[in-house]
Order: structure tokens, then C-alpha cells, then sequence
């Protein structure tokens, strides 16, 4: 940026890789998301007023998101989106090749996208008429699904548990136990992923200060590997975002081969 002497000593990451980034980290959460919300939706039966995890992040045109008045434009990575597609920044990111229009992800406000879709997925384990956080514990079956096998070691079902939590549309609870667990670390890593787009949109350098001064070599030097160690850092943990929304999307086949939440539908 013009505005910093740092700008000039650190090179901001091109804004068109920047948003293709953020783009596909937060597809994969909405992919994720759809998965657990799958999940939840086996229990659920037939009751009407379930409650579902809430997606943190809505698809939309990216010249809708930016030319036209709409609910998302407040949040600070849609203005940083906005701004580079005013000054042609963006040219490079790839349509969609169905309608030709570039998609982006805007920040999403809970619940969303109904009044149903209002559990954080940190909050899965939480009781469901929580009135500050709800969750899902009212899916949670009293009885264990599975037991090691002595000989085998291996866990196997257990058919009365299996039958009762069935008929009665409930989780079981060692199922549900462990959907929890993972669903809490999940958001332990979604909730680094500001920091990350922060370092992506290059707020470091914008934020740090204006302009510089001598003697300031060594710390220009040094600025310049710290710099470095964020990004090292920041793909770091983009990597284990990415493999945990991949167990995520997987829970509702835990105990049965991990099978692609993609494939639940396949014959």
C-alpha cells in the first residue's frame, strides 16, 4: 500500500490469489457444514423444530455482494473484496460455468440461513433450549452403540442400544460423544480463520504503521522474517482446517469406514 513505508519493504499477496483462497477455505466450511447438518437431519425424524448448525458463510454473486445494497457488506473481507474488484483487481478469478458469474463467500449472521440453523458447531454437545448457546443434546441417545470386542479389540454394535436409539430417532451416545468432540475442535479452528484472512488480506502490513525511520535496517530485516513465519504459520493452520472440515463432513459415518459424506447418496 501507498500509505506504508512497510508496504514497500513487504509485498502483499496479489488480492485475486487472496480471495481465491478465502473463497475455497470457506467453501470446504459450508461443505462441512452441510455434512454435519446431514447428519443431524437422520435423527431428526419428523420433528419440525429441530435445530441445525449454522453456516458461517453465504455464496453469493460477487457483483451483487459489491454493486448493490445487501445484509453482508458491512464485514471487513467483503470490503476488502469490494475494493479490489472497484479497481479491477479481481479479473483473474474464475466464473462459475453454468451462468459465467463469479461467487465469492460473505460473512454469514447467525442463524442462517433460517431461524433454525442457529448452533454453533462448538455449541453441538450444548442442550438445545440454551438460550444464549443452543445445541443438539436433545439427539443424544442414553445408550452406547458399540463395545469392544475382547478378542478382537475391535468396537461392534450393540443391537438392543442400536434398536432403541433408532426407533426412538437419538444419536447414540458414544456416537455422539465423539461428533462432539471433533465438532468442538473444528471450531477451535474455525475460530483462527479472522487471523488468517487477515494475513491473506495483508492487515499486518497495513495496520503495523505508516512510515518508517533510520536506523531501522536490522528491524526491516527482521520484520521481514517475521513476516514470513506468519504466513509459514497461517498456511499451517490453513492445512488443518482444511483436514479437519474433512473429518467433520465424515461423522455421520463414524464406525462405518469414514466413508465420503459424498457418498452417502451413491449406489
Amino acid at each position: 500500500p501507498g500509505s506504508s513505508d512497510l508496504g514497500d519493504l513487504i509485498p502483499c499477496m496479489d488480492p485475486a490469489a487472496a480471495v481465491g483462497i478465502m473463497t475455497m477455505a470457506r467453501s470446504m466450511s459450508v461443505s462441512g457444514i452441510v455434512g454435519v447438518n446431514a447428519f443431524l437431519e437422520d435423527y431428526a425424524g419428523e420433528n419440525p423444530y429441530q435445530q441445525y448448525i449454522c453456516y458461517q458463510y453465504a455464496k453469493v454473486r460477487l457483483d451483487e455482494l459489491c454493486d448493490e445494497e445487501n445484509y453482508y457488506f458491512d464485514d471487513d473481507v467483503t470490503k476488502y473484496m469490494c475494493k479490489a474488484k472497484k479497481f479491477g483487481q479481481l479479473s483473474t478469478l474464475e466464473a462459475d460455468p453454468v451462468d459465467g458469474h463469479t461467487y465469492v463467500y460473505a460473512d454469514a449472521k447467525c442463524p442462517f440461513p433460517t431461524s433454525f440453523y442457529k448452533v454453533a458447531l462448538g455449541n453441538f454437545g450444548n442442550e438445545h433450549d440454551d438460550p444464549d448457546k443452543p445445541g443438539v443434546n436433545n439427539l443424544k441417545c442414553p445408550f452406547k452403540g458399540f463395545k469392544t470386542d475382547a478378542t478382537t479389540g475391535e468396537d461392534v454394535p450393540i443391537p438392543f442400544a442400536i434398536g432403541q436409539c433408532y426407533a426412538s430417532r437419538k444419536i447414540p451416545a458414544d456416537v455422539f460423544e465423539k461428533s462432539e468432540s471433533s465438532a468442538t475442535l473444528a471450531q477451535g479452528i474455525l475460530d483462527v480463520v479472522p487471523v488468517i484472512e487477515d494475513l491473506l488480506q495483508c492487515a499486518f502490513v497495513n495496520n503495523a504503521f505508516s512510515s518508517m525511520v533510520g536506523p531501522c535496517d536490522d528491524m526491516a530485516t527482521a520484520l521481514t522474517n517475521l513476516y514470513a513465519g506468519f504466513l509459514l504459520v497461517a498456511l499451517g493452520y490453513f492445512l488443518t482446517w482444511v483436514s479437519t472440515l474433512v473429518v467433520v463432513s465424515r461423522l455421520q459415518y463414524y464406525k462405518v469406514g469414514c466413508t465420503d459424506a459424498g457418498d452417502r447418496y451413491k449406489n
